[in-house]
């Protein structure tokens, strides 16, 4: 249902977008946004992992070698289907900062996940609905949200610094 929801909303956007075609470097790039573009693909291409995907990448800002991007993409996963929102700058020291986020469902249970995948992830808090966790790096948080049987999670991570070649 979640799913439907975000790819309802990507299909509705003013910019046309194409199933399996998009290529958010492409679509930063003629928007001017070209200095972090090696970093932008290598970041992108780490969430869409060569699946079936669709989104709209926006890019922000007046002069081009000072723009950010921001990648919506919602990926067709062999798992779990995926919702990303992925965004890159320029930093001040002349390399890339990034943050991203993902959303995906699975079957498994909140509490077999953190067992399972995230037992070394210190928890930021917890009520019924919700634990909040950062994984040991202090880089990245997830929330997990039990959805029925299953879980969803929503994870967000942010990198300073990101290699630019």
């Amino acid at each position: 249902m979640l799913y439907r929801a975000i790819v309802s909303a990507l299909l509705f956007l003013p910019v046309a977008n194409l199933w399996a075609q998009t290529t958010p470097t492409k679509q930063a790039e003629k928007q001017g946004f070209t200095f972090c573009k090696p970093a932008f693909e290598r970041v992108t291409n780490a969430v869409i992992r060569g699946e079936e995907h669709i989104g709209r990448t926006i890019a922000h800002g007046k002069e081009p070698n000072k723009r950010a991007a921001t990648s919506q993409i919602a990926v067709l996963g062999d798992i779990s289907p995926v919702a990303a929102i992925v965004s890159m700058s320029r930093s001040a020291a002349d390399d890339c900062d990034a943050e991203f986020t993902t959303v995906y469902a699975t079957e498994r249970s909140c509490e077999e996940e953190r067992s399972t995948k995230l037992s070394e992830w210190k928890s930021l808090g917890a009520n019924k609905a919700f634990t909040f966790l950062e994984n040991p790096d202090g880089d990245t948080t997830r929330i997990l949200m039990q959805n029925g049987k299953g879980c969803v999670i929503v994870t967000n991570r942010v990198a300073y610094g990101v290699r630019n070649d």
